[in-house]
Formats: C-alpha cells, sequence, structure tokens
C-alpha cells in the first residue's frame, strides 16, 4: 500500500490528518479530490484566480455579520409566543373586566334604589333595618369598584407588556431581514465563486440536479396543461349544468302544455328556458373545444345539442305541436344529461391525473431543494477550507 503524501510538500501523513504537520497544508482538499494531484491543483488554480484578495475581505466580512446575527432567528420566535401568549391573556383580562363592570353598574343600580325614593327603601323603613341595608349595599357597591379598579390596572400593565412585546418583536423581525438578505448573499457569494471550478465530489452533486431539474420540467409541462384543461372543463361542466336546470324547467312547461294545457304564457316561458339552455350549451362546447387542445382525450366527446323552440309552437298550438316541441326538449335534455356524465368523467380521471403528478413533483422538488442544500454546503466547505491554508508569498 503505498504512504499519503503531502501535494505540496510530499510529506507523509496519516489518514484523517487534516493538516500537514511540514508546511501546515490543508489535507481536507485532498481527500475530496479523487482525481489525485492534477486535479488538486486544477482545483486550486481555479479557485486563486476567482479568489482575489477584495473577495475574500468582502466574504471574511459577511462571515463576520452573519456569526454577530446568530441566533436572531430563534429569539424572533420565542417574542412571537411572547406576544401571543400576552395577547391571549389581554382578552382574556379583557373579558374579565367586562364583567366586573356589569356586576359594578348592577351593584350601583341597587345602591340608588334603595339611596333613593323607592318601594326598596319603603319597605326596609318600615321593617326598621333601612341604615343596615343601605351599609351593605354600600359596601357591595365600593367592593365592586375597588375589584372593577384591580382588573383595569392588570389589564393595563399586560397592555404595555403587550404593547413592548410587539415592538420588540418588530425590532427583531426588521435584524432577521437584514440576516436572511446576508445569508442570500452569502450563498450567492459562494455559488458564484464556485461556478466553473472543477471539483469531482461538487460536479457530480450538480449533475444530480441537472437530472432532477430535467426529469420535473415535462411533469411540471404536462401538469401546467392538465390546470389549463381542468379549468376548461369546469367551466363547461357549470355551463352544462346550468342548461340542464334550464332544460328541465322547459320540459316542466312541457308537460304541462301538452297534458293540461297552458296557453301562450306556457309557450312563451318553455321557448325562453330552452332558449336559455341553448346559449349555455353553446357556451359549454365551446369550453370543451379549448380543453381538447390541453387533454386529447376529450377530442372524443362531441359535446351536447340543443334544438332550437319550434316557431310556430306558438302560432299553431295543439297536441300535435306540443307533442313534437315535448320530443325536442327531451332529446335535447338527454344530450345533456349524457354529454355532463362524459365530463364528469374526464373530470375525475384529470383530477387524478393532477393528483399523481402533484406527488411526484413535490417528491422531485424535495429531493432537489435537499441536494442543493447538500451542495451549497459542500461548497461552502471547499471555499473555507481553501480559505484557511497557510499564506506564502502574499497568496493563499
Amino acid at each position: 500500500m503505498s504512504a499519503l503524501l503531502c501535494p505540496h510538500c510530499g510529506e507523509e501523513y496519516e489518514v484523517g490528518d487534516s493538516f500537514c504537520i511540514s508546511c501546515g497544508a490543508n489535507l481536507q482538499l485532498q481527500n475530496y479530490s479523487v482525481g489525485g494531484t492534477a486535479a488538486l491543483e486544477d482545483f486550486n488554480r481555479t479557485l486563486s484566480e476567482k479568489l482575489s484578495t477584495d473577495k475574500v475581505e468582502y466574504y471574511n466580512s459577511l462571515v463576520e455579520r452573519l456569526e454577530s446575527l446568530k441566533g436572531v432567528e430563534e429569539e424572533v420566535e420565542q417574542q412571537k409566543r411572547r406576544v401571543e401568549l400576552l395577547g391571549r391573556e389581554s382578552k382574556r383580562i379583557t373579558q374579565e373586566l367586562k364583567k366586573a363592570q356589569a356586576y359594578e353598574a348592577k351593584e350601583k343600580r341597587d345602591y340608588d334604589r334603595l339611596k333613593g325614593f323607592s318601594f326598596a327603601k319603603i319597605i326596609a323603613k318600615i321593617k326598621g333595618d333601612y341604615d343596615e341595608k343601605l351599609e351593605k349595599e354600600e359596601q357591595e357597591y365600593l367592593n365592586r369598584v375597588a375589584l372593577t379598579h384591580e382588573i383595569k390596572q392588570t389589564l393595563d400593565e399586560v397592555t404595555r407588556n403587550l404593547r413592548q412585546a410587539e415592538a420588540d418583536l418588530s425590532h427583531l423581525q426588521e435584524i432577521d431581514k437584514q440576516r436572511q438578505a446576508l445569508s442570500n448573499e452569502h450563498q450567492k457569494f459562494i455559488n458564484e465563486v464556485m461556478e466553473g471550478v472543477p471539483h469531482p465530489e461538487e460536479d457530480a452533486l450538480e449533475s444530480e440536479l441537472h437530472e432532477i431539474k430535467q426529469k420535473a420540467e415535462p411533469i411540471r409541462q404536462r401538469y401546467s396543461q392538465l390546470t389549463s384543461a381542468m379549468n376548461h372543463v369546469r367551466r363547461a361542466l357549470r355551463h352544462y349544468g346550468e342548461a340542464e336546470r334550464k332544460m328541465g324547467s322547459a320540459s316542466s312547461y312541457a308537460d304541462w302544455d301538452t297534458f293540461v294545457g297552458g296557453g301562450f304564457f306556457v309557450d312563451a316561458a318553455k321557448n325562453s328556458n330552452q332558449s336559455a339552455a341553448r346559449r349555455l350549451v353553446y357556451q359549454g362546447n365551446r369550453e370543451l373545444q379549448e380543453a381538447a387542445r390541453y387533454l386529447p382525450e376529450i377530442r372524443g366527446i362531441r359535446g351536447a345539442n340543443v334544438e332550437g323552440p319550434g316557431q310556430l309552437d306558438m302560432f299553431f298550438d295543439n297536441i300535435f305541436t306540443d307533442l313534437r316541441s315535448r320530443d325536442r326538449i327531451n332529446r335535447s335534455l338527454h344530450s345533456i344529461q349524457k354529454t355532463r356524465r362524459e365530463i364528469l368523467r374526464i373530470e375525475q380521471k384529470l383530477r387524478s391525473m393532477l393528483d399523481q403528478d402533484k406527488v411526484n413533483l413535490d417528491q422531485l422538488y424535495g429531493v432537489y431543494e435537499r441536494k442543493s442544500k447538500e451542495l451549497f454546503e459542500m461548497r461552502k466547505k471547499l471555499v473555507e477550507e481553501y480559505l484557511q491554508r497557510p499564506v506564502k508569498n502574499g497568496k493563499i
């Protein structure tokens, strides 16, 4: 087994060593590079070209500022919980104060009634215990006043604490926004520096992310198309549903006109509903055509057909014209119902396809997000370990 040699000075080192005991070189970079010394030198050279002195100073400044804001996120969450608790306490005490004020008002009314000219005062005077009752009512009233005052003071204190907590939360949230902005800036810097820098493991992870995006793209496009088709299908169903109600009403008028006799006004109502259903079916059919652009399976559905009202029905009103009109209405109603059943099946199929695509996309996006974080952490570690290398002749 060949010995492990430092790529900088050639001194031997053991597995697990982080730095060369001879020259101080960071040996972790050697462990990352599966391509040997040549690949490591290529990595170092490319990274050195990207990390100028100004950029290194800028990066160190970013890290220092982020370190100074460490823990702000947890403080924000703690403060949110404090505001929530104080808010609940404020509501509870407010309700308690309202009850106390109601009892205080009642005691005041009782006291005023006994003190003023009232039936209760006359009875107490007759019984001879007026002074005793008056003193008792006065004491109960004063006790209620004191209790109300005490609750109000507690509420005022909680309100002050709540306002201060909200102000503190607002301040912390502003600081956290700065932290998030710095974090985004830090991540952008790392990604820009490592872009194009050759490294086997980092390049392999980038390839994985690219493959995930390629795998997700056709699913995303199909999901978008299915969503558009679903929107048109649902609008078509609304039009067909309204058309079915209108045609059902027309059918009821037709039955009445045929078997009972309705005259001009029944014919007018029947034809009006029939015309409205025809317009709605036309709109539904158009939505169906639009949906077919995204989902070929819909092209086999022809759409509903509604026959127009007979022009002579109202002028030659007899049993024969009524029967023909009734047949036309029933045929149209059955056509609407048949089409609507077919569209409901399509809607169910679309919903199933959309649900499955969403599950697949969520899984892919979850993997992509996890791999993206892994890639960033790897890039960050590579940059930080590179910057920790000892400086020779003014260069890292």
